[in-house]
């Protein structure tokens, strides 16, 4: 027993002495590597600040400057690299309303390394952006690497921040070292023309943004961001103030990509540099100068000279240029009396081709959004029809109904399949074309620049939507033609109509065209007309439509005259004021074939306008139907005689497209007036117009209508598309814009 006690008394006392004695087994987890000490570094503007670096630190540096609106700060961080090293080294920059960070060195996808990089800092990152004031930047630099790595940084206030139109500035980039340049729009000018050269071929990025924070000025996402070109020697934008609704100013990015896969013509034989490859020698030498399209062309000492024939007018109000106090000026016209084309075909061509193709789009989304309701309607209609026997609710040519399913005349329905399959075939005749143009203008990029008509095809995509719409809305609105659904059947002869007009006016004005937003807002207003004059075809309503109806003319015929030079706004009658008055009420027409045309047609609007107040038509909509394509037959027989006048030859093909058109017009018109039924009167009268089936026992005269205006439709369609391939060879500064 005493013994026992002994040996527990040992053991007690030896496992004291051990524990006392023992080193600890578990290591602090708050050691130097995961909580570095934070060491507080001294750097001024313009001074090369060096230091060595590991995991165990973090340094940190606050600098000061003075902000001025006028410059920018550019921070360039550089390392000593070895390959041995398993972490970067991170950098952060603070500023008052943002942060960005980069890493040491920087990697590309394709695994190329750069140990410098160099970035302007955001001026929107800061509070007092109007004046200047004194900012501070807060830079942290650390690293995950236990091995010493030697960094340097360095801030330079850049002075040349700003562009300047007329001035020319070089600019040197690499994969790692973008740069940006701020542009503000001097005063009254709303459109400025970018253009970038080099003499090397490496392959760049040049970006159009807002200025906003953050600056997207690194990777894939600097690539795509606002008007962006890919340029090996050269690039070019037009850029307007419209599209920078914030400010009115922008910036201008630009970027090396690390390699010249897309600059190439083909991606095969690019040279991909393979991963770990450090500093490749990719520095890129660039000029950029910018120019407004408003320049003067009349000297001081002749302020009243001008040329004859037709000349154009635009506003020059710039501080930059150094004019007459006139708000406008002369562009020269050809020798030959008018304004050539190419004096409106100087916008960049993909700017606008891009522009054009929102057209399709726009339609297209019009057409379900507008179709889907419709065809819910109309099926609704048929239901009511057959569930409860009334078919008064309905006009129908009795005698020549052919039931199919719940339709009670498929055959009207169906009539209607000619506008969908040749709008489809038009859509793809468009198409191919579209592509061999483009093929063309890429192997002959300067023969395209100087020669024909350019090319857009946006406007032909809608116009086949629109022939394939149509088919699908007359065939709704004949599932139950009523007063109240004849909209659905004129909606897209109207798109349609005016869509040719445009088209037909952007042929020799191709930089001069409306918006697609403000076309299909002005439709969508005329269609609201329609519908309020189906139900108040009242006196009041037609006169008030004749007033609107003159006065839209007369904005309309100014802009048209002016070439588009007058923006419809609220101070749009003192623009035109000044004009007339600026270069004499009395004086010379300044367009004299436009006047005459113009003039002509206002005669004609102002008749369609007292005909509707006078005798108030049956039908409103038919009635504005026949104004719209009514100015459509004035247009196209303006430009064929303005073409023969100018002594411009036609294809063979183009002269089958206007006779054929013409004689299937013709034709159909008689059997559109052959009256089968009218939703104008009492169902009981509509029923004594009707007629028995003329073709197969199946189809009536107003089914022969769909069929052959389906065809006019197609080929008068053809006809503008093809109207202008006569002078495919023909100088563009020799065609006269009519």
């Amino acid at each position: 027993m005493v013994l026992l006690s002994l040996r527990l008394c040992f053991l007690v006392i030896f496992n004291l002495v051990s524990f006392v004695k023992c080193d600890p087994v578990i290591p602090n987890s708050f050691d130097s590597t995961t909580n570095p000490d934070v060491i507080i570094k001294n750097c001024t503007i313009g001074e090369l600040c060096a230091s060595t670096i590991n995991s165990t630190t973090v340094h940190y540096y606050s600098v000061q400057y003075n902000f001025n609106a006028k410059t920018a700060i550019r921070l360039t961080t550089t390392m000593n690299y070895s390959i041995q090293q398993n972490a970067p080294i991170l950098v952060v920059v603070r500023q008052t309303l943002g942060v960005v960070s980069w890493t040491l060195p920087y990697a590309f996808p394709n695994g190329m390394l750069y140990t410098s990089v160099a970035r302007i800092l955001c001026a929107y990152n800061e509070l007092n952006r109007n004046r200047s004031h004194t900012s501070t930047i807060y830079i942290e630099i650390s690293t995950s690497n236990s091995d010493l790595i030697d960094y340097s940084i360095q801030l330079d206030n850049s002075t040349e921040y700003s562009l300047e139109t007329g001035v020319p500035r070089t600019v040197t980039i690499s994969p790692s070292m973008p740069i940006y340049y701020k542009f503000t729009f001097p005063p009254r000018i709303n459109n400025i023309f970018i253009e970038v050269s080099s003499k090397d071929e490496l392959c760049a990025v040049v970006s159009v943004q807002s200025f906003d924070c953050p600056v997207y000025d690194v990777g894939e996402i600097g690539f795509r961001q606002g008007h962006y070109q890919t340029m090996s020697k050269s690039a070019s934008f037009n850029i307007y103030l419209n599209e920078f609704t914030k400010r009115n100013e922008y910036l201008i990015v630009f970027l090396v990509k690390p390699t010249d896969v897309d600059c190439l013509n083909s991606k095969d034989s690019a040279m991909i540099q393979p991963a770990g490859i450090v500093d490749i020698e990719r520095m890129k030498n660039a000029t950029v100068i910018l120019s407004s399209p408003n320049y003067c062309c009349q000297s001081s000492e002749q302020p009243n000279q001008t040329s004859e024939g037709e000349e154009n007018v635009i506003s020059t109000r710039g501080n930059d240029y150094q004019c007459q106090p006139s708000s406008t000026r002369v562009l020269s016209a050809s020798s030959r009396g008018f304004v050539p084309v190419n004096q409106l075909a100087a916008k960049d061509y993909e700017y606008l081709k891009q522009k054009f193709r929102v057209y399709p789009q726009t339609m297209g989304t019009i057409a379900i959004f507008y179709s889907l309701p419709v065809i819910q309607l109309v099926l609704q209609y048929q239901a009511n029809i057959n569930s409860i026997g009334n078919e008064d609710i309905c006009y129908f040519n009795f005698l020549c109904t052919r039931q199919f399913a719940m339709l009670t005349a498929f055959n009207n329905v169906f009539s209607n399949i000619g506008y969908c399959a040749l709008g489809a075939l038009f859509f793809v005749i468009v198409y191919r074309r579209d592509n061999a143009y483009t093929r063309f203008i890429t192997k002959n990029p300067d023969i395209s620049k100087e020669y024909g008509i350019p090319q857009y095809f946006g406007l032909f995509y809608a116009m086949a939507i629109g022939l394939f719409m149509e088919g699908i809305m007359s065939a709704c609105y004949h599932v139950c033609p009523s007063r109240q659904n004849f909209q659905f059947d004129t909606s897209f002869m109207f798109i349609m109509a005016a869509l040719n007009i445009i088209k037909i006016y952007q042929l020799r004005h191709p930089d001069i065209n409306p918006h697609s937003a403000g076309v299909f807002s002005f439709l969508a207003g005329i269609i609201l007309v329609t519908v309020v004059g189906v139900y108040y075809d009242k006196q009041w309503f037609w006169i008030s439509y004749a007033i609107v109806h003159i006065i839209t003319c007369l904005i309309f015929t100014a802009k048209i005259y002016y070439m588009g030079r007058l923006k419809i706004s609220l101070d749009f009658p003192v623009n035109l004021c000044k004009l007339v008055r600026q270069h004499g009420i009395f004086s010379r027409p300044r367009y004299l074939s436009r006047m005459v045309i113009l003039l002509i047609a206002n005669l004609i609007n102002i008749g369609f306008a007292l005909f509707g107040a006078i005798t108030q038509p049956e039908s409103f909509p038919n009635h504005l139907l026949f104004v719209f394509l009514g100015n459509l037959a004035i247009c196209l027989v303006y430009y064929i005689i303005m073409k023969a006048i100018h002594w411009e030859a036609f294809t063979p093909l183009t002269v089958v497209y206007l006779v054929l058109s013409l004689c299937f017009w013709a034709v159909s018109l008689y059997f559109f007036y052959d009256e089968v039924k009218s939703y104008e009167v009492q169902p009981a009268i509509s029923r004594t117009y009707n007629q028995r089936c003329i073709v197969l026992n199946t189809y009536d005269a107003h089914d022969i209508w769909h069929l052959l205006s389906s065809f006019g439709l197609f080929l008068s369609f053809l006809s503008i598309l093809t109207i202008d391939d006569g002078v495919r060879g023909k100088e563009r500064k020799e065609l006269a814009a009519f």
